[in-house]
């Protein structure tokens, strides 16, 4: 954003009645600022103090996360667990034959064709 020189603002502020109405009451901000500033300077250990109060935010951040998630984590597990032990087959046997059954129908097809396409 290029920079608008000091000259070329003055001669908008003389042309402009809203923008100098702008620019007056911008100007009693700045000196009312000016005139209420305490001028406080802190001592050089301030900014020391303060670092040293700050937390420090992995830690903060990670034991939040473990608050927040660890719950729903346990819910969540708990509910796969109870699905899993739902959709177990009564009898496993069962589902291996039908397997090897198939598996024996294949092998018999692929050995016993004709070139018979039905």
């Amino acid at each position: 954003m290029a920079r608008t020189s000091d000259a070329s603002v003055g001669s908008h502020l003389e042309g402009c009645a809203a923008c100098a109405r702008f620019a007056e009451r911008l100007g009693g901000a700045q000196s009312w600022l000016r005139e209420h500033h305490a001028r406080v300077e802190p001592d050089a250990s301030f900014a020391g103090r303060v670092v040293t109060r700050l937390p420090d935010a992995s830690t903060d951040a990670l034991g939040w996360a473990a608050m927040r998630l660890l719950p729903a984590t346990l819910a969540l597990l708990v509910a796969l667990a109870f699905l899993a032990l739902q959709s177990v087959p009564s009898s496993t046997t069962t589902t291996v034959a039908t397997t090897e059954d198939a598996a024996d129908e294949l092998l018999t097809w692929i050995l016993d064709d004709d070139g018979d396409d039905s």
